[in-house]
């Protein structure tokens, strides 16, 4: 994260927000919805996709004074599929 490290001297913090599969009803254009669907819920641990609020309640946090302090992090909002190895 060079960018979070040339402007954090600036004020400016730079992180990364990385969502999983999110629930949406964009699942319903890929072929074969229904089994992909099934395979992404099965892999994380809560057994459910995010919801797009869980997921923009992560950007206003990393926006917020209560991050302040977290300069160059990648926060991942997939509902633990990424610890299960995904």
């Amino acid at each position: 994260m060079h960018l979070a490290a040339e402007l954090a001297p600036r004020g400016i913090r730079v992180n990364i927000l990385v969502p999983g599969a999110v629930e949406t009803d964009v699942w319903k254009a890929i072929p074969d919805h229904e089994e992909r669907l099934a395979t992404a819920i099965s892999r994380t641990p809560t057994g459910r996709l995010v919801t797009p609020e869980e997921v923009a309640s992560a950007a206003q946090f990393l926006c917020s004074e209560a991050a302040a302090g977290i300069v160059g992090h990648t926060l991942v909002v997939d509902g633990g599929a990424a610890i299960m190895g995904y």
